[in-house]
């Protein structure tokens, strides 16, 4: 693994506005903290502390969307939500840096979503850009 993703793991995992989850098997986030948390019914008092509608972005990749749609609507609550940390690093930091406080992200796979949101939590679900190319062989139970 190269030098350049490495550090930007390390750098993510100290982000205010990113929850991680390493465990699919076993759910369980974690914030910049290291602390477990559970945002499950939280996501308006404790993250956004706004009553504004939440509209997920799955695979939202370098998070590009989400911060550009979080700055477009300020009367919504963005989360764009990926499993690869890499990718998602640009989004978060751009999102911390022009504080954009609309925005937040999710570490996970999206076949277990439903664990981290009540229902009617999220009023808006989007795969803006679907991967039409998937990887054979690859376990989604863990990743690092």
């Amino acid at each position: 693994m190269r030098k350049s993703k490495l550090k930007r793991f390390a750098e993510l995992d100290t982000f205010t506005n990113v929850l991680q989850n390493f465990n699919f098997l076993q759910p369980v986030v974690v914030n910049h903290e290291k602390q477990i948390v559970d945002p499950k019914g939280k996501w308006h008092s404790t993250i956004f502390k706004n009553n504004n509608p939440i509209i997920l972005e799955l695979a939202c990749g370098k998070g590009e969307y989400t911060c550009e749609m979080a700055l477009a609507d300020k009367n919504s609550n963005y989360i764009g939500v990926d499993v690869k940390g890499n990718r998602m690093h640009r989004g978060a930091k751009r999102a911390l840096e022009e504080k954009i406080e609309n925005a937040f992200f999710l570490r996970t796979d999206i076949n277990i979503i439903a664990t981290f949101f009540e229902p009617g939590e999220v009023s808006e679900i989007w795969i803006t850009f679907p991967d039409p190319h998937l990887k054979k062989g690859k376990d989604p139970k863990t990743f690092n």
